[in-house]
């Protein structure tokens, strides 16, 4: 890979191209830049976008882009509802052992009851309880 790099660098050279702008220009050409003034077709479209629709299409995306900027990614939420889970039921465990049970029979009604608990959280949540 490093000799591929050092021969275009060494091509680009001789042929005065230094910067990535150069190499762009001289593979693509010039880029055409919005002309509403002597492109009719630009023209058309900057007439089409002077309406009410185009307020109401910003307005809704800027609503999504709010939407998507204020959610965690999946992995990240379920890792620490994970690490929610493992600390409810070390602390179910740590009720049964007050109340009584002794060794591995406590882990059982601990994970029971840490399972009950979410349970019960994610339907309050569902029907309309509070956040």
């Amino acid at each position: 890979m490093n000799l591929f790099t050092r021969g275009r660098a060494r091509r680009d050279a001789r042929a005065g191209i230094n910067t990535v702008d150069h190499y762009l220009t001289s593979k693509n050409g010039v880029a055409l830049s919005f002309d509403p003034v002597g492109n009719m077709e630009h023209a058309r479209i900057s007439r089409d976008l002077q309406g009410v629709e185009v307020e109401e299409y910003q307005e809704r995306l800027n609503r999504v882009e709010d939407e998507l900027t204020h959610h965690e990614a999946s992995n990240s939420l379920t890792a620490k509802l994970a690490a929610c889970f493992m600390a409810e039921v070390v602390g179910c465990t740590l009720l049964f052992r007050g109340l009584g049970f002794t060794g591995i029979e406590r882990l059982v009604p601990a994970v029971l009851f840490a399972s009950f608990l979410f349970w019960i959280t994610s339907e309050t949540k569902r029907q309309g309880g509070a956040a």
